[in-house]
């Protein structure tokens, strides 16, 4: 803000020297108007510096967030893969291209369902 009102001071004084051809007051309007501009491309590389290490923040969460989610899926496939179990879902889950871990806990699911059978049956 400073800047804007620096420069609209200082182009203020230039078109008053001007008009009123008196320069009198010239060295100080461009002074003025010259450190005004100045302080404005300041805060604009502050303002871009600022957006900048708030994108790669963003970005960084974003990240982190993928992360998760894959893991929270994982986790999700291998509760399923166990609960529902059965060779119909081993097979389903190869033809879906699952991940060598969700096919392990699927037969070791269908593992503990046939030794849970084989155990109530003796």
């Amino acid at each position: 803000m400073l800047g804007v009102l620096g420069l609209v001071g200082g182009i203020g004084l230039i078109a008053w020297s001007l008009s009123s051809a008196q320069m009198l007051y010239w060295n100080y309007a461009v002074g003025l108007a010259l450190t005004s501009q100045g302080m404005l491309i300041f805060g604009l590389v502050l303002v871009i510096s600022r957006l900048w290490r708030s994108s790669r923040h963003s970005a960084a969460k974003l990240h982190e967030v993928h992360a998760r989610l894959g893991q929270l899926q994982q986790t999700s496939e291998t509760i399923a893969t166990t609960r529902s179990g059965g060779a119909p879902a081993f097979y389903a889950d190869l033809v879906r291209g699952a991940s060598p871990h969700v096919m392990l806990a699927n037969l070791k699911g269908q593992v503990d369902q046939l030794a849970t059978r084989v155990g109530t049956a003796w």
